[in-house]
């Protein structure tokens, strides 16, 4: 199955309005809503990566926060929109960050982890 991203129609269709018409009749987007696994609108976009990819991604996405501060300095996933939805992200480069910042982590580290809604 293939299907127009969500970002790439709603940068191609300004009116958000039509842009969820569009993106939500797409026959591969109607199948994936209809099995109610997803939620919103950029999660059923992952699934274009392939499985493996999908897997990983899940897998790290399970345990890393919104945002980490350490050393005195922020490290988030992007900027935050609505309901907590992040924009002008790399999750992938965010994730192994996190990861690595864990890992190295000694019994004297402070991070703080933070949780954002809006």
């Amino acid at each position: 199955m293939d299907w127009e991203t969500w970002e790439s129609a709603r940068t191609r269709i300004k009116n958000i309005d039509e842009a969820r018409e569009f993106y939500n009749n797409q026959p591969a987007i109607k199948a994936i809503n209809e099995s109610k696994k997803f939620g919103f609108y950029f999660e059923q976009d992952e699934l274009l990566a392939g499985r493996e990819a999908y897997i990983e991604a899940a897998k790290t996405e399970s345990y890393r926060p919104y945002a980490f501060v350490k050393d005195g300095k922020w490290f988030g996933k992007g900027r935050m929109g609505w309901w907590g939805a992040s924009h002008d992200e790399d999750e992938v480069a965010y994730n192994k960050l996190f990861l690595e910042t864990l890992k190295a982590a000694t019994p004297n580290t402070i991070l703080t982890v933070v949780d954002c809604h809006i």
